[in-house]
């Protein structure tokens, strides 16, 4: 649908809204995980408390969007060829609908209810997968309106996604907005146990995420930045049952930290590593036949990256389980050396490899970063 060029340009504007997630949202939705999880919250203040701070900080956001867009460095992060306009209604709708869904997941994880969000994140990508196909199948659409197309097509979805949660939180568990239960300290336990899951994010994103910022600045080709974004969002497909297990994790130690689930944290790893190794050796071969299949003849050099990136990720899949591990025990400590490991690495290599490597150097400062930092956590988990 979108040539390598123009999925360029929508990356700089996914990878917008994803910072935005990560910078502002200051942990608050592992945090609830936590504290719901352990009976620390009074459950008629959360809606009103959760979705009072998604939307401040999204007009914070849209003024942080309205600050970059007159600075001289906004053709570096934000897409250069749609109107201003479109980002602040775009990136800032966009970005409170994702932070409030994202808090309304981790409630349901946190009564344990992952079907239930499972399901509700599934129909929303599907919908969307609808959506993409039937804008495929318009002949003669026009950059432009692909571009818009997205940007609506994403919020409607996000905002049903919304009413949907709402919904059922309601039915099955009994959350509801009260407004007369507001009151400033629902904050405050909350802000004490997010400092630190908010620093490792936000290390963490930027070891994952900025090599697509250097590649638009050094290498300056939307079709480079086009192609390697999509091989690493295809690269971190691998990621998927892991994240999935994270979730568990980190529900089942908040509540109760015992022997018998740390050893079995320790065989899931290894049938993860596993698993991905299988599935990345698979993926690399079949990728000749499947990428221009899929995506088409301009996407053909994402085989050529994949070798470089996917060790990385293979080597990093199992780790995600171990930081679970330690942000249930209260050791996000270790969660954020690790995160800061990698990003050290991932910002003197992507600064060092990428002006002459271009998107190989970038895959192998993301590979390198992965495995320092996963090997990190996979130690410190072996002397626990």
């Amino acid at each position: 649908m979108l040539l390598p060029a123009g999925l360029g340009q929508w990356s700089l504007y996914v990878n917008a809204y994803a910072f935005g997630i990560v910078a502002l949202s200051f942990g608050l939705p592992q945090a609830l995980t936590y504290h719901i999880a352990s009976k620390k919250l009074m459950k008629e203040q959360v809606l009103v408390h959760s979705l009072a701070f998604a939307l401040i900080i999204g007009l914070a956001f849209m003024f942080f969007i309205f600050c970059l867009t007159i600075s001289s460095v906004s053709d570096i992060f934000l897409p250069n060829d749609i109107p201003i306009a479109w980002l602040y209604l775009g990136l800032g709708c966009h970005f409170t609908l994702l932070l409030a869904n994202q808090i309304l997941v981790a409630i349901f994880h946190a009564n344990k209810k992952f079907i239930t969000a499972a399901a509700i994140t599934a129909g929303g990508s599907i919908l969307l997968l609808f959506l993409y196909a039937s804008y495929y199948c318009l002949n003669g659409i026009q950059y432009q309106e692909y571009f818009f197309g997205f940007i609506l097509g994403n919020m409607a979805i996000l905002l049903a996604q919304l009413f949907v949660s709402l919904y059922f939180l309601k039915k099955a568990l009994n959350y509801s907005i009260e407004l007369s239960s507001w009151s400033r300290s629902f904050y405050k336990p909350l802000i004490v146990f997010a400092s630190w899951i908010y620093v490792t994010n936000l290390v963490q994103f930027l070891s994952y995420k900025m090599d697509v910022w250097f590649i638009s600045a050094y290498v300056m080709d939307d079709k480079q930045l086009g192609i390697y974004t999509l091989t690493a969002s295809l690269s971190q497909l691998l990621w998927l049952l892991p994240t999935a297990f994270h979730s568990i994790i980190f529900t089942d130690i908040a509540e109760n930290n015992s022997p018998a689930l740390r050893s079995k944290i320790g065989v899931w790893t290894k049938r993860i590593l596993a698993l991905s190794l299988s599935l990345g050796i698979i993926g690399y071969f079949s990728s000749f036949i499947l990428v221009p299949l899929l995506f088409g003849e301009a996407y053909k050099d994402i085989s050529t990256v994949l070798p470089y990136i996917l060790p990385g990720i293979i080597v990093f899949s199992g780790s995600i389980l171990h930081s679970a591990y330690f942000s249930g025990i209260h050791r996000i400590d270790l969660n954020f050396k690790s995160s800061m490991l990698g990003f050290i690495f991932c910002l003197a290599l992507n600064y060092l490899l990428i002006p002459s490597l271009g998107i190989i150097g970038a895959a192998l400062s993301s590979t390198v970063a992965y495995s320092l930092s996963a090997l990190y956590l996979y130690y410190k988990f072996s002397k626990e």
